[in-house]
């Protein structure tokens, strides 16, 4: 009896080691798929920033052959034909230096670096308000004073601007508004306006629009973020981004 025992003690245990084995087979499978889906996501994403930084350096580029460039040979030429035609000179050298400055301050605004987001988020509207002789309504509530993530800020400001330049050269609007508010861990930024909307998921839509929305779209998955859009024919459009805040980010040190 003593021995049918131990046959069935060993084979409990045989049986036992298998269960435990399979088992960790099975971990192992479901760790290594894991790490397959974190891959292509690491993949996805790098290409993301890749072809974001490409969009940026290209729209660089097309401005600064479309103006700066432009007036610079402009002014070359009307030295050559005649150089005592210092007047007009004066004036392309004078206009190519405003450019010059406008197109600095779009890449990185000195606002944004001193007196931080909100600010630089007012600063936007007005600008975007006055190149499309439109009311643009700015709204900040609830970024801390005392500490800043220089990160965050240039991603939401990156978006805002984007969206902004979408609402003066697609949406015909009369007027817009950009709201950042806080809640609780969370940041959302805001984008509205009344123009003629269209329909986001449509392949019609215009491809400068579209690289914008895609560029959006790839920067605030970055930050681990959402970005949703709300558009419709004559219905106008809402830009809606939703970033958490890490709990080791700087600018949480301000939450009561």
């Amino acid at each position: 009896m003593a021995h049918f025992h131990g046959l069935f003690s060993r084979r409990r245990r045989k049986d036992s080691l298998q269960e435990r084995v399979e088992a960790l087979a099975h971990e192992n499978q479901r760790l290594f798929s894991e790490l397959e889906d974190m891959q292509r996501d690491f993949s996805h994403l790098a290409r993301s920033t890749w072809r974001v930084q490409e969009d940026e350096r290209r729209h660089l580029a097309r401005e600064l052959h479309d103006h700066l460039g432009q007036m610079l040979t402009a002014l070359v030429h009307s030295l050559e034909r005649s150089p005592e035609d210092r007047a007009r000179s004066v004036e392309l050298a004078r206009k190519a230096l405003e450019d010059t400055r406008e197109l600095s301050r779009v890449l990185r605004p000195q606002v944004l670096d001193d007196l931080g987001l909100g600010a630089a988020l007012e600063w936007l509207g007005r600008r975007a308000g006055e190149t499309a002789g439109i009311e643009v309504s700015v709204s900040v509530e609830g970024l801390p004073e005392e500490s800043r993530d220089a990160d965050l800020e240039s991603l939401l400001f990156r978006i805002s601007q984007e969206a902004l330049n979408n609402v003066v050269k697609h949406a015909r609007a009369s007027q817009a508004s950009l709201s950042l508010t806080r809640s609780g861990n969370s940041l959302e930024l805001r984008i509205r306006d009344d123009g003629v909307g269209f329909e986001p998921d449509r392949k019609e839509v215009d491809e400068e629009r579209g690289i914008g929305l895609a560029g959006m779209s790839d920067r605030v998955r970055l930050f681990g973020g959402q970005l949703a859009i709300s558009s419709a024919p004559g219905r106008g459009t809402a830009i809606t981004v939703t970033v958490r805040l890490d709990s080791q980010s700087s600018m949480d040190a301000g939450s009561p």
